[in-house]
């Protein structure tokens, strides 16, 4: 491990915890284990839906592909010198996994260490996605829907650069730089918060919300633009 001082070590916690975008925090995290580490190389797997472990980002390329990620994290826990840490949400849910490796192995102190990153790491991460969602139906807010579209726009105008050429425009032609947006607005909506009142109202909002995150694919973006005459806008990849 490399010999740190305390104001190093601070001020890493400080960079890391710089980022408001979860893979930018991620890449931080990384960042952060190689300085203080040195490792082979350190992988991060996502635990989807179907408890399937997913490849998210890694310090190294070339040490798994998107396309052999659900095969890949058995394999890769399995291998000399390398460490694993759960990566967890405020309810104590497994979120993935940072597979760590190094020869040699990380020593009981430096394990101990990065088990105290990883608590600042997932405290930050909660508070992170709970500034992230409306409160009521679980979905995105609005500020956090809006700056995921500012990135898909910029990714959008960079497809179509035309300093880029036509190589650019045929990437854009296969999807790159290509997003969907629609609006699902509530028939009637008003006349059940009139008749029923606001709370019958909120229990759509929710049920609805509901629907919409078993529907659409865990990447899909989904806010609520309006509490009263709610719509829904979905931005898709």
């Amino acid at each position: 491990m490399n010999t740190l001082s305390s104001p190093q070590i601070v001020h890493m916690i400080a960079a890391l915890t710089a980022h408001r975008d979860v893979d930018l925090l991620e890449a931080s995290l990384l960042k952060t284990v190689a300085d203080l580490f040195g490792p082979g190389w350190a992988v991060i797997f996502h635990i989807g839906e179907d408890d399937v472990p997913r490849f998210s980002i890694s310090l190294r390329d070339g040490v798994v592909s998107k396309t052999d990620s659900a095969e890949a994290f058995s394999q890769l826990a399995s291998v000399a010198g390398v460490t694993s840490f759960p990566i967890m949400s405020n309810a104590r849910k497994v979120l993935g996994y940072l597979l760590v490796q190094r020869a040699p192995p990380l020593a009981f102190d430096e394990q101990a260490l990065m088990t105290d990153l990883f608590r600042v790491y997932d405290n930050y991460l909660a508070v992170l996605r709970d500034s992230q969602v409306d409160r009521l139906t679980g979905l995105l807010n609005r500020r956090t829907f809006d700056d995921q579209l500012d990135r898909a726009l910029g990714l959008i105008r960079r497809a179509y650069q035309e300093d880029a050429g036509t190589r650019s425009k045929r990437k854009a032609g296969e999807g790159a730089g290509c997003f969907f947006m629609g609006e699902i607005d509530i028939d009637h909506f008003k006349s059940v918060n009139d008749r029923f009142g606001h709370q019958y109202g909120d229990e759509v909002l929710v049920i609805l919300a509901r629907i919409l995150q078993s529907t659409f694919r865990k990447t899909d973006l989904c806010v609520p633009l309006r509490r009263r005459g709610v719509c829904r806008d979905c931005l898709r990849g």
